[in-house]
């Protein structure tokens, strides 16, 4: 079992932007690095796949930029709709299940919201492994983030509060 923990994963993270936010003042390029910290720690390793679902009214152009230059995908849905993330998320991890295979995959989601056990615990009947990280531990794993300059990305700093 201990073999298998440490082998190459594919991973899939679908985030809850509204419930697991950005904390005012952490530079959304951290985040990426940071979700792979915690990956690396649960033992999975390999290939990150991550889609952020969020109010795009909400969420500023500044992040979504700094999601894309990190390869965050940003999926804007109308927060109008109820439970407009939660759906977005359900429909695409539905679309995703059906090209997909269990073995070395594992899915990720980002949310407080309880409504994800249900999905989550079908896709581990169907043999993906899954994690979910729910707001406490969404900060735990922002401390992950490594320090990096954002002008490497073409981005001006953001000032950390403190």
């Amino acid at each position: 079992m201990e073999e298998e923990e440490q082998s190459e994963s594919r991973i899939f993270v679908w985030w809850d932007v509204q419930s697991c936010v950005v904390p005012r003042g952490y530079d959304p390029l951290r985040i990426c690095g940071a979700i792979k910290s915690a990956m690396e720690s649960l033992g999975f390793w390999g290939s990150l796949q991550v889609a952020a679902v969020g109010d795009g009214k909400r969420i500023t152009k500044d992040m979504v930029e700094r999601f894309i230059a990190t390869g965050i995908e940003f999926e804007s849905v109308d927060m109008e709709v109820e439970h407009g993330n939660q759906y977005r998320i359900f429909s695409s991890i539905d679309k995703w299940k059906r090209l997909q295979y269990p073995p070395g995959t594992v899915v990720v989601v980002i949310s407080s919201d309880s409504g994800y056990r249900p999905i989550l615990r079908s896709l581990r009947e169907s043999g993906f492994r899954t994690v979910n990280f729910s707001k406490p531990d969404w900060y735990k794993v922002l401390d992950l983030g490594p320090r990096l300059d954002p002008r490497q990305y073409g981005f001006a700093p953001i000032l950390e509060e403190g």
